[in-house]
């Protein structure tokens, strides 16, 4: 069955509505700087994840399940670590170019000012060529914190810290596009590397597409009611298709992957008591 985002959202209510009784929820707002791996550079190079990122905001909803441990007997359990989080992630316009290919502004300069007679060497085609992807994700992610989590908010712990680690997934809708420097590629293929020149080597728009993430990070107890959280996350999507490059060589065959580091804030809202 193919997953549509209805059926995603729908799945999300119908599961935070099945464990909203005897748990506790927190809402938190985080901002970081979130890298793209893409066709855009080269895979595992430092220089090409650097390059291309940008700003990413999240707001989440926790959802603690100590209450459920603590209703069906009095002994610490698994439930006692674990936080279930929903989250909606916005990444801000990600500019995307190949970093390992510089030209200088003034050779950008004097080709666009080029007469149509003139051509352009590989490298020029190559490093005038940029992209732009904004992303949006809605999806699931289960903490588990190495500590007590009923201890630690209820302060009877002496490390105000609180290590976790997680995994989950989301769905993620798309927007790129993909232009040139040197002109309208859409008009004159030449503007392009040959690679991208083929029929569908491009597809630009907007679509969906599935991912899976995971991650570490810790909390630390600023009050009763409030907490710092920092966390890194390494996601991977299950399309090729987000940055729009399509083009059918070895080195643009693998799924896009993203990596995301934030900061922010937790409020504990205690619509139960822990």
């Amino acid at each position: 069955m193919k997953i549509t985002p209805k059926i995603f959202y729908v799945l999300i209510f119908v599961s935070s509505y099945m464990f909203s009784q005897n748990t506790t929820h927190e809402i938190g707002v985080l901002t970081g700087t979130a890298a793209l791996q893409t066709d855009y550079g080269l895979r595992g190079d430092m220089l090409s994840t650097t390059a291309n990122n940008s700003t990413s905001f999240t707001i989440a909803h926790y959802m603690q399940l100590s209450g459920l441990s603590q209703s069906w007997n009095k002994r610490s359990s698994i439930l006692d670590h674990i936080i279930i989080k929903s989250e909606f992630n916005y990444i801000q316009s990600v500019d995307l170019r190949h970093p390992h290919v510089k030209l200088s502004p003034k050779t950008i300069l004097e080709n666009k000012t080029r007469d149509g007679n003139q051509t352009f060497s590989s490298k020029e085609v190559l490093g005038s060529m940029k992209g732009n992807i904004s992303l949006m994700n809605l999806g699931f992610q289960l903490e588990y914190y190495l500590k007590d989590l009923t201890e630690f908010f209820n302060g009877t712990q002496q490390s105000r810290f609180n290590p976790f680690f997680n995994f989950g997934f989301n769905y993620s809708l798309y927007s790129n596009s993909v232009t040139s420097d040197l002109g309208d590629w859409h008009t004159d293929k030449s503007l392009l590397p040959e690679k991208y020149r083929a029929e569908g080597a491009i597809k630009e728009g907007k679509g969906g597409a599935l991912g899976f993430n995971t991650g570490v990070g810790s909390r630390y107890r600023l009050s009763e009611k409030l907490d710092i959280v920092a966390q890194f996350k390494w996601e991977i999507y299950t399309s090729d298709s987000i940055d729009g490059l399509q083009a059918n060589v070895v080195e643009n065959k693998s799924n896009e992957t993203l990596t995301n580091l934030q900061v922010g804030l937790i409020y504990h809202l205690n619509f139960s008591k822990r």
